[in-house]
């Protein structure tokens, strides 16, 4: 299965040239200093289609907006809204709040929008990997495969075109090298097809700075959406330290795939050759479909 790679230029973003790590950019962690948090709010269009009513997406919109409200008290918030919803949002979120219009189907804007990149001068820059809605098809939505584009057009900032298929919730970095991942997602033939791991992982290195990967076997299970996102079973915290999901239900599948996790992590070290300090976390409650 191939995915065709989105003409970024389309919709306004400029393409930066070369490889993201030769030109000296990295994905930063999630704890270092930035200007601002950017989240995609609820469409009404077609929000959990065949999933409940409109008030399914009334309590979806609530949730989202609480999020954004306590984010805005501590930094600027950019809210996506989709085509002609910007006074919606606006109702939700409230004063203060920057809302852009923009297409969009999937207000997940971790899995769909652009991972961004910084450089030791000052730089800045998205990566431009593929999203392909979770592995159904890259043509479910083309908008949501635009977005990253979108939105670091509005910000300024260049996006490296990249043929990796995958979405933000399938890695995370320490911002110093070093980047954890899981088989079920990346190496999913709905991902990136038959490309051997060696070749994702290079793929990885390239576009997000990192000089090491690390592998679990397994995310969390069952999960027919994700295909087990590495976000849902652990994260890096700090440098050289993981929270990682444990499970006390023996009857639970994840059980053993949280054990598994742990004890792979106990047996590396991250790109600067420290041994990972693990935070055990429990797992509420088992995963349906």
């Amino acid at each position: 299965m191939t995915f065709d790679v989105p003409d970024y230029r389309s919709v306004g973003a400029a393409l930066a040239d070369g490889i993201p790590s030769e030109l000296g950019f990295r994905m930063p962690a999630e704890w270092e200093p930035h200007e601002r948090t950017v989240m995609v709010f609820p469409g009404s269009h077609n929000l959990y289609r065949g999933r409940g009513s409109n008030d399914w997406y009334g309590d979806a919109c609530l949730n989202w907006s609480n999020v954004v409200r306590a984010v805005a008290e501590f930094e600027p918030v950019l809210v996506i809204a989709h085509e002609g919803e910007a006074a919606i949002a606006r109702k939700w979120c409230g004063e203060g709040v920057d809302v852009v219009e923009m297409p969009m189907n999937d207000p997940w804007a971790r899995d769909n929008g652009p991972a961004l990149l910084v450089d030791g001068k000052g730089r800045r820059a998205a990566s431009g990997y593929v999203f392909n809605c979770w592995g159904e098809d890259n043509n479910r939505s083309a908008n949501d495969a635009l977005l990253k584009a979108r939105i670091a057009s509005h910000l300024g900032l260049p996006i490296f075109q990249s043929g990796l298929v995958t979405e933000g919730g399938a890695f995370t970095v320490d911002g110093q090298g070093t980047l954890i991942t899981t088989e079920t997602c990346m190496l999913n033939p709905n991902r990136n097809g038959v490309m051997p791991r060696e070749e994702v992982e290079r793929h990885m290195c390239e576009q997000l700075g990192v000089t090491k990967v690390i592998w679990l076997e397994s995310g969390l299970m069952p999960d027919p959406i994700t295909n087990g996102h590495v976000d849902g079973i652990c994260a890096f915290v700090a440098p050289g330290r993981v929270v990682v999901h444990f499970c006390e239900d023996s009857s639970d599948v994840n059980a053993a795939i949280c054990a598994k996790a742990k004890a792979d992590l106990e047996q590396v070290r991250d790109a600067r050759g420290r041994k990972l300090e693990i935070v055990e976390l429990p797992l509420a409650g088992r995963l349906r479909t």
